[in-house]
């Protein structure tokens, strides 16, 4: 397995050579490397060759494919693949895989999403965090923002609006303008003096 740096030196000259060099035709051989490989001029002096690689998520196309294969559920199980032993408390993890295509450069990549059942419990963990934290902060918004009254109904349908941009990730805010009507007070009971009481 080669590190980012020992791929970025070998990709100076081409693969196949050096390959051809062992008695190595092109195709012959796979080349592992980390997700530092994957930049547009690696993949150009990579040529045809096959390669393993983690694609990064700062790439659309790692969010596209992982949310089509979740959506889809059409896992292939490969089974467990730990060296050690595991416990009750430790129990080992069970893989799955999605085949799937991704576009990188205008050249299509055959890829594969392993989802792993250990990361389901962390993950279900830290989504539960999110969500309290997006809850929590949008509540505390909505607190705020409707105690707020205004005087006509332009206002307030502007600042509905300007809460309902507001959302998080996670949530999103519905919010609807209801009109209070007030009765107007008399001199009376502005002043707060009782009705037919002479002053």
């Amino acid at each position: 397995m080669f590190n980012a740096v020992a791929f970025k030196a070998s990709c100076e000259f081409s693969l196949d050579k050096r390959m051809a060099k062992h008695g190595l035709e092109p195709g012959a051989f796979v080349y592992i490397a980390d997700s530092a490989m994957v930049t547009k001029g690696n993949l150009a002096k990579i040529e045809d060759n096959l390669f393993l690689t983690r694609l990064p998520f700062s790439y659309n196309e790692t969010n596209r494919v992982v949310s089509e294969a979740v959506s889809e559920d059409n896992w292939e199980e490969v089974g467990m693949f730990n060296e050690t032993p595991t416990t009750a408390k430790r129990p080992p993890a069970l893989y799955s895989v999605a085949e799937k295509t991704v576009e990188l450069y205008q050249k299509e990549y055959r890829a594969i999403v392993v989802h792993s059942s250990a990361h389901d419990k962390r993950r279900t963990k830290r989504i539960g965090r999110e969500i309290q934290a997006s809850e929590k902060t949008l509540s505390k918004l909505i607190a705020q923002k409707t105690k707020q009254e205004f005087y006509c109904r332009a206002d307030a349908e502007a600042a509905a609006s300007s809460l309902c941009k507001s959302e998080t990730g996670l949530h999103s805010i519905a919010v609807s303008v209801e009109e209070k009507v007030y009765k107007a007070r008399t001199l009376w009971e502005f002043i707060n003096i009782p009705r037919g009481q002479v002053v």
